[in-house]
């Protein structure tokens, strides 16, 4: 399955930018890491679990969204800035079952992102006279033919 623009040959190791991603890869990429692989800092590098989970949101596979989780949160034991992913869900979860939280702060959900048009420009997409979404660089080169 083809997921990026085909831009650059891609060598053994190297890095893809989401930039280099098709529309539908992007926006689930968006998704992914907005909820499912949560990142800190810059959204740039396409990790190759996020192109696993990419493949099978497009093939319709099943994921094992607990075991992804888990994952991540055993590894943000180790990093040395922690910061606990998830921390919103989980504490829905724990007041969902009545468990007592002490000493912490709730804060509520923060504005959910909306993919519309503006999110589309930011990603570099066009509306084109056929109305479908379409990278700039693309309408360029059909604006020079």
């Amino acid at each position: 399955m083809v997921l990026h623009t085909g831009r650059y040959n891609f060598t053994k190791g190297a890095k893809i930018k989401n930039q280099d991603l098709l529309l539908q890869p992007r926006i689930i990429y968006w998704i992914i890491t907005l909820n499912i692989l949560l990142k800190k800092g810059h959204y740039d590098e396409v990790t190759f679990m996020d192109l696993c989970l990419i493949d099978c949101m497009i093939r319709g596979r099943p994921i094992n969204l607990s075991y992804i989780i888990i994952r991540n949160l055993i590894m943000t034991h180790d990093q040395k800035q922690k910061s606990i992913p998830y921390g919103q869900c989980l504490t829905t979860i724990f007041e969902h079952f009545e468990i007592l939280l002490i000493g912490t702060d709730r804060t509520p959900y923060s504005k959910l992102m909306e993919i519309n048009n503006i999110t589309l420009n930011k990603m570099k997409y066009v509306l084109n006279k056929d109305g479908a979404w379409v990278s700039r660089d693309q309408m360029k080169v059909h604006a020079k033919e």
